[in-house]
């Protein structure tokens, strides 16, 4: 019996559906666990994760005991394949997500914990693995998320009825997503903002000129939203992998992202990718989106997600990690 110890966030977040396509590859090759529900925030949760027993499986990296397949989002410490995607001047990178003292901390306990050798690493990118394998990680893997397939998903005919006009930028309302950068490339445009995470009221909602915010939007509701537009922007400069893109791509939607992290393996064309923090190489990318002249991408760009970021090729990438973890002699 292993332990697999998951953080209960939005159930619409990346984490959460790599929590699920994780429970499923684990009933498909019959492996039996205990879930360990960790919810909050805080070095509280952190050390409850990092006192756990093993064997055990979780997305931090950092349980303190026994063997463990840790799946890692993002290395919380530096490391030249981490650092290499983000221009320079655009300081983002991971403060925003554990600035100050705490990340220091956890960066040293996640550095020591993938460099042991009963530790094996699965990532939802290969920047990340390269990250790892800078830092002495022994056993690596790349098991990218499998992107949520919905009724708008490459239904090319029933997608080309739709007229479609404007940019659509999705995400959480948080600073880490940068949706105030989307605002300021495109101030004439208009917008959708889909905030799934939190509870919000219009009250709590950032206003931004010429931006129609729709809070709290149900998951099918925000496909039925993104067959609408044409462009689908983020202003993520630090995404690690950026599972919203990807799933308006399913929708029709065209891309325009920074040229940064996980959008250069999601995104693999660079004519959709604009400089970190450049407006106007973001706006040029944004204008000619809309114009039509990438409208030939999207069909190819659509069959590189499906063929990529799904459910088998997660569990494949899995499947070997977690069979280790549970035949160990010690624990089987």
């Amino acid at each position: 019996m292993i332990k697999f110890y998951t953080l209960k966030g939005n159930k619409y977040s990346g984490g959460r559906i790599v929590e699920n396509a994780i429970h499923r590859t684990l009933a498909r090759i019959h492996i039996p666990y205990d879930e360990v529900a960790v919810s909050g925030y805080g070095l509280a949760k952190w050390w409850k994760i990092y006192r756990g027993q093993g064997p055990c499986v979780t997305d931090l990296g950092m349980p303190g005991q026994g063997p463990c397949v840790a799946y890692i989002h993002y290395p919380l410490f530096s490391s030249r394949s981490a650092d290499y995607a983000v221009n320079p001047s655009v300081k983002l990178h991971r403060t925003l997500r554990h600035p100050g003292i705490f990340r220091g901390v956890l960066g040293i306990a996640q550095k020591r914990r993938i460099k042991h050798p009963d530790t094996y690493c699965l990532t939802n990118a290969q920047w990340v693995a390269d990250a790892l394998v800078d830092a002495g990680a022994h056993n690596v893997a790349v098991a990218y998320p499998p992107v949520e397939i919905n009724a708008w998903s490459v239904d090319r005919a029933r997608q080309e009825q739709i007229p479609r006009t404007g940019v659509a930028s999705v995400g959480r309302l948080v600073p880490s997503k940068n949706h105030t950068f989307v605002a300021a490339c495109c101030p004439d445009m208009t917008y959708v903002y889909g905030a799934t995470m939190y509870n919000l009221t219009t009250d709590h909602v950032p206003t931004y000129p010429g931006a129609t915010v729709v809070p709290n939007l149900p998951y099918n509701d925000m496909f039925n939203e993104l067959v609408q537009r044409k462009c689908v922007m983020s202003g993520a400069h630090q995404e690690d992998f950026g599972i919203a893109v990807p799933e308006a791509v399913l929708c029709g939607c065209i891309p325009c992202v920074p040229d940064s992290y996980g959008f250069r393996e999601t995104i693999p064309y660079e004519e959709l990718r604009y400089k970190p923090g450049d407006k106007a190489s973001a706006r040029k990318v944004v204008d000619a989106v809309l114009a039509g002249d990438y409208d030939t991408l999207l069909e190819p760009l659509q069959e590189h997600i499906l063929r990529n970021f799904n459910f088998q090729r997660f569990a494949d990438a899995c499947t070997p990690a977690l069979k280790w973890l549970y035949e160990l002699d010690e624990y089987s």
